[in-house]
């Protein structure tokens, strides 16, 4: 993933406050003129940022951001220009939801609820929020797919939670809740990355990879040893059900392991972490997801697109800063609801832009208003 620490350091500079931050060069910035502390505090006030930021703590020498959190803010938002511009690009088969597996579509006019076979392209942004919306539907609460395969044990065995992606938008989300797997985890990065997570890995697709090996070439049967025979008994009938259906396409050209992958990719962004439903689908799919096309393109884009120029044109200051703003108490953006899956979102006078808020999970409206 891009983390390039110098467009990081241009993006607080440049982007974060957008002419509102004036840059004080020298060491004793910030200390020794109170009132220029005081102007930039009313600045925050003004557009919303105060419960985010402190003018007296989290800013030094040209405006930087200290904390670790607002750091965060920036590359979780990196981190979706780049997934997004592969989901942009990548040359997608396409996906078929046959009639009655897709309860939901979502569109520019709001939710609508299709009574025949509904082709997506994950290209688009409105599909790819359509099948976030309805694989978790299909795995997770839905009995289509329960009543193809009754006596399967993964489907609609899975965990499923709420996400919020950018602040202003919320997806409901499969999730691992499997303790076994944490466990599996949590020493593989005390092996490999003690005193961190994974969030800061330069490259997540080999990261992936290297988990995989870890899994299955070191067997840590400590682990197992620790939970009850009947444990171990249920997690083995719910792998037995993935591999049961891994390799059926009922969604046009794509087995389902290659479009519940695609799903890990948009939702969790191919981040191991505890509840990722990726980590799920590591110990699902095994050794033969070192094999596996999506994650082997993934790893390709991730090669080929290292240099932070590669999505510098698709960075809008705009979108930046509504990862930063209240939804209800920016005295900057207002938010305007449209219909049942969109607002409308307006900065001091700037053109409006719709936001997808319902099962968006790389919320960028002001790229997507500049593209499109």
């Amino acid at each position: 993933m891009i983390r390039d620490s110098a467009l990081i350091d241009k993006l607080i500079a440049d982007l974060h406050f957008h002419n509102f931050l004036n840059v004080v060069e020298g060491d004793n910035f910030f200390t020794s003129v109170d009132h220029t502390i005081e102007n930039l505090q009313s600045v925050l006030n003004a557009i919303g940022l105060d419960n985010k930021l402190n003018a007296h703590k989290d800013f030094y020498h040209g405006g930087n951001v200290q904390t670790t959190e607002k750091s965060d803010y920036i590359n979780t938002y990196l981190d979706d220009v780049f997934i997004d511009y592969f989901f942009r690009t990548y040359k997608f088969k396409e996906i078929i939801f046959p009639k009655g597996l897709c309860h939901e579509q979502i569109t520019p006019e709001g939710i609508v609820h299709p009574k025949e076979d509904i082709s997506l392209d994950l290209n688009n942004l409105y599909d790819r929020c359509t099948f976030a919306n309805n694989i978790f539907r299909l795995f997770g609460v839905d009995s289509e797919l329960k009543n193809q395969f009754p006596c399967n044990k993964y489907i609609k065995s899975l965990s499923m939670g709420q996400r919020i992606f950018g602040l202003h938008s919320w997806c409901f989300v499969l999730i691992n809740d499997e303790p076994i797997y944490k466990m599996y985890l949590d020493t593989f990065i005390n092996n490999y990355y003690p005193g961190h997570s994974l969030e800061r890995t330069d490259h997540r697709g080999q990261t992936i990879k290297e988990f995989v090996k870890f899994v299955y070439g070191k067997y840590h049967t400590d682990i197992f040893s620790t939970f009850p025979i009947n444990h171990l008994s249920s997690l083995q009938k719910f792998e037995d059900g993935f591999s049961q259906i891994r390799d059926k396409k009922i969604f046009g050209q794509y087995t389902i392991e290659e479009i519940l992958l695609i799903y890990a990719l948009l939702v969790d962004k191919f981040l191991l972490h505890k509840n990722s439903f990726l980590l799920n689908l590591c110990f699902c799919i095994k050794s033969k997801l070192l094999e596996n096309s999506i994650l082997n393109d993934f790893i390709y884009f991730e090669d080929n697109n290292m240099s932070s120029k590669s999505i510098e044109p698709y960075i809008n200051s705009m979108d930046m800063y509504l990862r930063f703003a209240s939804h209800t108490k920016s005295k900057a953006y207002t938010f305007k609801p449209i219909n049942d899956v969109m607002c409308q979102v307006d900065l001091f006078g700037k053109p409006s832009v719709k936001l997808i808020s319902y099962s968006n999970t790389m919320p960028l409206p002001y790229l997507y208003k500049n593209i499109t």
